[in-house]
């Protein structure tokens, strides 16, 4: 993959990852009207809804972090992606980039190339669903998850110069070869060999359900990170300032030592107090239990509209933080574990059919599975669309419109 050199801001990489996002999407749900030239119908959609949501924020948020952190070292820098059935993410980033057309001329980055990749994916004699070897820089099938950490390491080993960017996906991180995979920083740690910066994206949930990774306190993930000999650096969404600026933070490896949960009994130091704890803790579950519940009667009155200033705040702001922290594990001396906190979906619709889809696992494969026959389920998807003003950077005539 090339690199581009020259230094990218920060509006230009926002730029980025919108047209990405919009690609990935296109080609999950489109067999014409690319560009949204004339109103969404039910023929513009595909016969069979096929393919994988949810991860694909977040791969794109990191792909285009990376290029901008490490494009100094665009020889000896490599991305590997764990979860492989995000493929219209990364298909998106190597069409942006031109990758797609050095292997295929029918690919070039332009109107003509953006129908193919968005008509043909998950299609037959078309593009796979999954990573496969078919793709530029794809060496491992994409729908057997596991292998990213082992093989990242295997590229930087016995060479020095090499960094390696492991995105690994939290269901993913639940199988024995992830885990095992840990280990080998402690066994491959040294200057004869290159670096590799995990990235262990926590949306929460998985194909039908939550994660292991996402129900764990902070505390515990940060140990448990700790314990490999690594050096946890977490990333959250937000839509203010952060209570650390990035920059500072990351320069004071202090600073993300989380501190020993304390436990405080309210009565005295009698047998009761264990037992009047209890309780007090089941009557804070409910009290969650219950907050959360009208939290979710809120989110389901929240339309797709009234989310996207936030969501734009929310991903600039992320765009400032995963950077900080790539530049951060980019010139430590010790081995760098970056955890990135997003919702599942994120920039995807929050609510369907009176059900949450972002942040749950609804969003991991097909958020809008009756996007062909529904008008609301349409109406949703060229919201969806629309949200991200393609029309700003890409036209038919020229392309991309790069700053």
């Amino acid at each position: 993959m090339q690199y581009e050199t020259k230094k990218v801001s920060l509006a230009a990489t926002e730029k980025r990852i919108r047209a990405c996002n919009y690609l990935t999407v296109t080609q999950l749900f489109l067999k014409s009207n690319f560009l949204l030239e004339k109103p969404l119908s039910f023929d513009d959609i595909k016969p069979r809804l096929l393919g994988h949501w949810g991860t694909c924020p977040g791969i794109n948020l990191v792909y285009a972090c990376m290029r901008d952190i490490f494009a100094d070292q665009k020889d000896n820098t490599i991305f590997v992606l764990g979860p492989g059935h995000g493929f219209p993410a990364l298909q998106a980033n190597l069409f942006y980039d031109g990758d797609l057309a050095a292997v295929d001329e029918t690919l070039k980055p332009d109107y003509a190339g953006l129908a193919k990749i968005s008509a043909l994916f998950s299609r037959i004699g078309g593009f796979p669903s999954h990573a496969s070897p078919s793709a530029p820089g794809v060496i491992c099938e994409g729908g057997e998850l596991g292998y990213s950490l082992a093989t990242a390491y295997g590229y930087c080993l016995g060479h020095p110069e090499r960094t390696a960017i492991v995105l690994i996906g939290d269901g993913e991180f639940e199988t024995a070869t992830t885990l095992a995979s840990l280990n080998l920083n402690d066994l491959l740690s040294s200057p004869n060999n290159g670096k590799v910066i995990p990235v262990l994206h926590l949306n929460g949930y998985k194909i039908s359900g939550p994660t292991v990774a996402g129900r764990r306190s902070e505390h515990q993930l940060n140990e448990l990170i700790r314990g490999f000999g690594y050096t946890p650096v977490r990333i959250e969404e937000r839509l203010g300032a952060s209570s650390k600026a990035p920059a500072k933070l990351y320069q004071e490896p202090e600073n993300l030592i989380s501190q020993e949960p304390q436990i405080v009994f309210d009565g005295d130091d009698s047998d009761e107090a264990p037992t009047n704890t209890f309780e007090q803790v089941e009557q804070n579950i409910t009290k969650l239990i219950q907050e959360e519940q009208n939290e979710d009667k809120t989110s389901e009155r929240q339309t797709f509209e009234k989310s996207e200033n936030q969501t734009d705040i929310i991903m600039r702001n992320l765009i400032l933080d995963v950077e900080a922290a790539l530049n951060f594990a980019k010139n430590s001396s010790d081995p760098v574990f970056i955890i990135l906190e997003t919702e599942k979906g994120l920039s995807g619709p929050l609510v369907v059919d009176d059900t949450k889809v972002r942040g749950n696992f609804k969003a991991h494969q097909i958020p809008l599975p009756k996007a062909k026959s529904d008008p609301a389920e349409l109406e949703l998807l060229s919201s969806w669309l629309h949200s991200y003003h393609f029309e700003e950077l890409f036209n038919k005539e020229e392309g991309f419109l790069h700053d």
